[in-house]
């Protein structure tokens, strides 16, 4: 089984099967629908956050420009369940996130041609990959610049109270827990 997006619970269009031999290696992609997340829009906007949470229930994610992050993030105690729909959603029922996903390493990369092949004939980006990179006049005024990557942890708690004794009004709690992860990346790309 691969695992497949569920388009109703997220804002951005899904390449809905993420089975990698299926769809030419670009994997589940999702295309935002805000042209505001990325390219000249974004850099106008004074860059963004982009925000992930990824626990047992779903992987989501959502990009906010610079004037609509919400106010939770910039205080930095993230509360994604007010953050509304995400941009980008594979919840567990359509995927073992447990199985697909794990070791997640967060990647600052500048991939030209882009590594799955086939992302730059659909971001809506003039002419070819090819004629944008032989043109160095698109590299002239390139920076990028991230002011902060924030990971957060959540630790769930289950467990139970035992007495310690009956003579001492005390207890021990008992604990077992998952670890939930929230990253938020706050940065701009100009080229």
């Amino acid at each position: 089984m691969s695992c497949v997006h569920a388009s109703q619970s997220s804002t951005g269009h899904p390449h809905t099967d993420c089975n990698a031999f299926i769809n030419h290696n670009s994997g589940c992609g999702i295309t935002e629908w805000s042209r505001a997340s990325y390219g000249p829009f974004f850099d106008v906007q004074g860059g963004g956050v982009f925000a992930m949470k990824w626990d047992e229930n779903d992987i989501s994610v959502w990009s906010f420009y610079r004037a609509a992050v919400p106010r939770d993030i910039v205080d930095g105690t993230p509360n994604p369940s007010e953050w509304g729909i995400p941009s980008a959603r594979l919840h567990s029922s359509q995927c073992d996130i447990g199985k697909y996903f794990a070791n997640h390493s967060i990647i600052f990369d500048i991939t030209f041609w882009d590594w799955a092949g086939n992302s730059y004939a659909t971001s809506g980006c003039p002419g070819t990959c090819e004629e944008r990179l032989m043109d160095p006049k698109n590299f002239e005024n390139a920076s990028w610049s991230i002011n902060s990557l924030k990971v957060y942890r959540k630790q769930l708690v289950a467990g139970d109270i035992s007495p310690v004794s009956a003579a001492a009004p005390s207890a021990v709690l008992n604990l077992s827990g998952g670890v939930a992860l929230l990253a938020t990346f706050l940065g701009a790309l100009a080229l």
